[in-house]
C-alpha cells in the first residue's frame, strides 16, 4: 500500500494527540490507524532515525 501525503501527515497529527493528553480510545478507527501505520517498517525506521538525532 502506497502512503500520500495526507494520511502520512494524518499519522503525524494523530501522533500530537499524547502530547494533548487526546485520548484516541474514544475514536477506535483512528486510533487503529495509528497502530497499523505505526508498525509498518519504513515508519518505524524513519520514528528510530529520528529518536536518534
Amino acid at each position: 500500500m502506497k502512503l500520500y501525503y495526507a494520511p502520512r501527515y494524518l499519522f503525524t497529527m494523530l501522533g500530537w494527540c499524547r502530547f494533548f493528553a487526546i485520548d484516541l480510545g474514544h475514536w477506535p478507527a483512528l486510533q487503529a490507524y495509528v497502530g497499523r501505520i505505526g508498525a509498518r517498517p519504513a515508519v518505524l525506521a524513519s520514528l528510530r532515525a529520528e529518536a536518534a538525532t
